[in-house]
């Protein structure tokens, strides 16, 4: 109920990948894109940056070290989060920019909350002809991520 724009949580629409690569494909040639699956950025991530900087042209910089910066995390205190939304919305409004990094000291790492069986059920429904567009337009087998909603019922 606080979120500035609702339509962000708009997740089934944005994570269609197969119509956003269907759509790019049609303007841009498979060969100017390059593609990269999270799947083989956690499994390595030093050979995927590799490849990205082969595809781009470039070389190598010798680094071996990729930390997650993106991980899951919670808020603190509830309370101090809505009067930092506040406080954002009145320094939007006055044309400030700076900030004062409460919102890293108002969250912490946690897990993951396992999702649901029947959740996981749905999505595998809802993205089932995505997942088969992105076979199609990347020529990868991707199995995997059907047989992973399968074996988890």
């Amino acid at each position: 109920k606080d979120c500035r724009e609702p339509r962000r949580f708009q997740y089934g629409e944005v994570c269609k990948v197969g119509d956003q690569l269907e759509r790019l494909y049609s303007v841009v040639p498979k060969n100017r894109v390059h593609v990269v699956f999270l799947d083989d950025l956690r499994g390595n991530p030093g050979g995927e940056y590799l490849a990205l900087l082969g595809f781009l042209g470039l070389s190598g910089d010798g680094r071996s070290d990729f930390p997650i910066y993106n991980s899951a995390r919670r808020v603190r205190f509830y309370r101090l989060q809505r009067l930092m939304k506040i406080v954002g919305d009145i320094k939007i409004a006055l044309g400030i920019t700076w900030r004062p990094g409460l919102s890293r000291f108002n969250s912490e790492t946690r897990r993951r909350p396992a999702m649901s069986a029947e959740m996981r059920s749905l999505l595998q429904l809802y993205f089932a002809e995505q997942i088969e567009k992105i076979e199609s337009l990347t020529n990868r087998d991707l199995s995997v991520w059907r047989d992973y909603w399968v074996e988890q019922f």
